[in-house]
């Protein structure tokens, strides 16, 4: 064995000797640190388990009065049903109203004797849930039924039990019954004679002796107004709405799907016709409006026209460019016109410009009418530029379109046949 061999050789063993006469403490410090990490985790997780226990066995008491509340309120909207709103005024109105009334008086006393919401709150919610009221009728109500309550309460009109009884036990008319009448007397508002609104309960002291509008004081006054300017604004949008159902039932009503996809209103490559109309209705339709308007045939119609690229050159469309061809007759008329229109390529020679395709129809177009068409073309050697397009009426140009302003100088009068074609 070499000097060098012998040297590594006592050098290793001595390390050996060093490393196992260290403390045996320091040996298990990795073992304590791995312990003390998962005892940490165990901890932490305890501490989250616990606070979300926590957390939702506080929220639960919070969640169930809240669902009650909305029962409450759900159960209220149904006793909120407001009545029918006409010019028709009888007797019965005013009892069948406070019949009705002293059923939500009872409601609301309950709901502020128990956990909520109170009245004022508890109406709100109810109301909200009523599609058929709107906000302005909604606030009228409850004002006046959250009035009813808090009269009900200075007479003394729920007992113990929080039931209402019509004998009123607090006051100057003690052992008296209670009075329900009309805020506003039904003479002058007769649309509010079966509405929540317009009812109020009273004292026989302060009833009210005179319907006399000159004897009211300013409140009643001012709710009377307010009233009235409801009912007008409410009569108005039901004429209105009536109005716009009347408008709807006289427009054309959609064709079903089986019609409308048919093979013989859809021609691919040809007209299509608006409401989905054959080409033989439609034209019964264009004579029978000309027979009615003979002079028709000599006014110069109001059309316009657009085209609009619908696709490139691609293997779907078989290497061809796809327009929609599309005027609308915005006269009020049934008219007869021609649609001139050219499609236009560039080369790169002599002549620059030239017809990639042509082509002129004759329509008869009933009034406020759109006509389409898909046209397909290609442009062989020369690249695609754009349109030029015009309308004709008894030889005369009265509208045009383009695709822009160099196009636009093809349709002055004999442009497109001065082009030379592909």
């Amino acid at each position: 064995m070499t000097s060098s061999a012998s040297a590594d050789k006592a050098s290793h063993i001595a390390s050996e000797s060093n490393a196992s006469s260290l403390p045996a403490g320091l040996s298990e410090i990795s073992q304590w640190t791995a312990s003390v990490v998962l005892f940490k985790k165990e901890a932490l997780m305890n501490v989250y388990c616990t606070l979300v226990i926590t957390t939702l066995m506080a929220l639960a008491p919070i969640v169930e009065a809240q669902q009650k509340r909305d029962v409450k309120a759900t159960n209220l909207s149904k006793m909120l049903q407001p009545g029918k709103m006409d010019q028709s005024v009888d007797a019965s109105h005013l009892s069948e109203v406070a019949g009705r009334l002293v059923g939500i008086l009872n409601t609301l006393e309950q709901s502020s004797r128990s956990a909520g919401p109170p009245p004022k709150d508890l109406l709100k919610r109810a109301y909200a849930m009523r599609s058929d009221v709107d906000y302005k009728y909604a606030e009228l109500a409850r004002t006046a039924i959250y009035d009813a309550w808090r009269e009900a309460h200075y007479l003394g009109l729920f007992n113990s039990e929080g039931v209402f009884r019509r004998t009123i036990s607090d006051g100057a008319d003690q052992g008296k019954e209670v009075v329900f009448q009309y805020i506003i007397p039904v003479q002058h508002v007769p649309t509010f004679s079966r509405s929540f609104c317009n009812v109020e309960l009273t004292s026989p002291t302060k009833q009210r002796v005179t319907d006399d509008p000159s004897k009211f004081d300013t409140r009643t006054i001012t709710y009377g107004k307010k009233l009235r300017s409801y009912a007008t604004s409410k009569q108005t949008s039901i004429e209105q709405e009536a109005k716009r159902k009347a408008e709807a039932a006289k427009r054309p009503k959609p064709l079903p799907w089986s019609r409308v996809l048919a093979p013989k209103y859809r021609i691919p490559d040809g007209p299509t016709y608006r409401f989905q109309r054959t080409k033989a209705e439609h034209e019964a339709r264009w004579n029978e409006l000309r027979k009615a308007d003979p002079g028709s045939a000599d006014r110069q119609p109001n059309i316009s026209a657009d085209i609009k690229r619908k696709s490139n050159p691609s293997r779907k469309s078989g290497g061809k460019y796809v327009q929609i061809v599309s005027f609308e007759n915005r006269s009020s008329f049934p008219t007869e016109i021609t649609f001139d229109f050219c499609f236009i390529g560039k080369t790169d020679t002599d002549p620059e410009y030239v017809s990639v395709m042509r082509k002129t129809n004759t329509v008869k177009i009933l009034p406020s009418d759109r006509y389409e068409s898909q046209e397909s073309f290609t442009t062989g050697y020369a690249s695609y530029r754009g349109y030029a397009a015009v309308v004709l009426f008894k030889g005369e140009i009265i509208a045009s379109t383009a695709s822009d302003a160099r196009m636009n100088a093809f349709t002055k009068k004999g442009a497109m046949d001065a082009l030379p074609r592909l």
